[in-house]
């Protein structure tokens, strides 16, 4: 489904094929991201394929909020659970003393990413199968699936994650 993206928004399919670390797929992504710009979980699909370096440009245009929490996800993939949460949805008012403390936030998430080495993200295409196991746990619900879905391509059982839809009442 993924490698048959005709060229439009779709989240799904650009994390399918970030997960799967193929240079076709690295093509296919950095494509997406000439016609679309940094949308949705496409940074987080170039961090999960190795290539978060790429994406240090593209804080320039964080002052707007959907490209600010889109390169957010991004360090979530690469750091772990040290990105600062997103409080603030792309489609809510921003107050401006929130404003600033996001630009300095970005500003040390985007130098944190940059001197992150080749490799560094913890459960992307490039991690080994151990390496996911070991930190599926600690991730939030989202970032988990994704962990989770990188499992399953590698061959290893993965788990559901409930606690996405039942608000951690699920067991």
């Amino acid at each position: 489904m993924a490698r048959k993206w005709d060229g439009g928004r779709i989240d799904l399919g650009w994390v399918l094929l970030g997960l799967t670390g193929a240079a076709d797929d690295r093509a296919r992504l950095m494509e997406a991201l000439g016609q679309h710009g940094v949308k949705g979980a496409l940074p987080a699909a170039l961090a999960l394929a190795g290539e978060h370096q790429r994406l240090d440009g593209l804080w320039a245009g964080a002052a707007e909020l959907a490209v600010s929490n889109a390169l957010r996800e991004a360090a979530y993939v690469v750091l772990g659970g040290e990105a600062p949460p997103v409080v603030v949805r792309d489609d809510m008012a921003e107050e401006p003393e929130d404003r600033v403390q996001r630009a300095a936030e970005d500003a040390a998430l985007r130098e944190r990413m940059g001197m992150a080495d080749e490799g560094a993200w913890r459960w992307g295409a490039a991690a080994t199968a151990e390496g996911m196991t070991g930190v599926a746990e600690t991730l939030g619900p989202r970032p988990r699936r994704w962990c989770l879905a990188g499992l399953a391509l590698v061959g290893r059982a993965a788990g559901a994650v409930w606690d996405d839809v039942s608000n951690g009442e699920g067991d």
